[in-house]
């Protein structure tokens, strides 16, 4: 489940001239089939809070997460909300500081994040095929689509980005 744990002395390694003290872990959540018995969402979403919890972390990167696992999650982790957007079409639910429209469909690739010690200011998001920007975009062969959320952050207690 988690991929990789990022600390401070990673992020300077890879040429920040500003080291910040931030704990982030990437996550895939697994896609939510309830015929994978003990693996279903259910009998999962209690170990993604139990990870988030062990480690601190002020960022989850998440993918493969439905609309329903993130109430779930934001439930579980009061502390924490997301931003990211619909695969389907662009648009995500969660009124943020980033003035998105309202509805989803689709998978996230979501930002799970600390509200207390971060706030997303800029976010961008593109497809993973021949046509980037284009909303939903897909190459002909492809079975589902992909996307890349990413946002710039602003770490409150720290006062920088």
């Amino acid at each position: 489940m988690i991929s990789h744990v990022c600390n401070a002395a990673e992020l300077s390694a890879l040429g920040s001239s500003l080291v910040v003290n931030i704990k982030a872990v990437n996550c895939n959540t697994r896609y939510n089939n309830p015929d994978d018995g003990d693996h279903a969402w259910p009998n999962r979403k209690e170990m993604v809070v139990n990870v988030v919890n062990f480690y601190g972390a002020d960022l989850v990167g998440m993918q493969k997460v439905l609309r329903g696992k993130l109430t779930v999650l934001e439930t579980l982790q009061p502390d924490h909300t997301w931003y990211g957007v619909g695969r389907d079409n662009g648009l995500t639910v969660v009124a943020t500081t980033l003035g998105k429209k309202a509805g989803d469909t689709g998978e996230f690739a979501s930002s799970f994040y600390c509200q207390d010690r971060s706030q997303p200011l800029d976010s961008t998001e593109y497809w993973l095929f021949e046509t980037p920007d284009l909303i939903a975009s897909r190459d002909g062969d492809a079975a589902l689509l992909y996307i890349n959320s990413s946002a710039k952050f602003k770490g409150d207690s720290l006062g920088k980005t």
